[in-house]
């Protein structure tokens, strides 16, 4: 499977020659599976931006350093309820 998934990565990169990639559900993914890919991606395109989806609220992927950024569900909401409240007092 982490052969399949990366040979579906590379070879978009390779083709259309993008520079990132939204990986969903990345907090699903094995940490071995995220680092093999941010290996194989690295060695192809150094500069290649990758960017994980996390529904989990426990884990920061940012952390395993693996991702160059991440879309974070739970901050997101609570940042929105934050700013819903400000308005409504307005």
């Amino acid at each position: 499977v982490q052969d399949y998934i990366c040979k579906v990565l590379t070879y978009w990169i390779q083709l259309l020659d993008i520079d990132a990639w939204k990986i969903s559900m990345a907090d699903e993914f094995p940490i071995e599976l995220r680092r093999y890919l941010h290996e194989k991606i690295i060695k192809i395109k150094p500069d290649f931006y990758l960017v994980g989806e996390n529904k989990d609220t426990n884990l920061n992927l940012a952390e395993d350093n693996l991702f160059n950024g991440s879309v974070d569900y739970a901050l997101s909401d609570t940042i929105k309820d934050l700013l819903f409240r400000i308005k409504k007092r307005q």
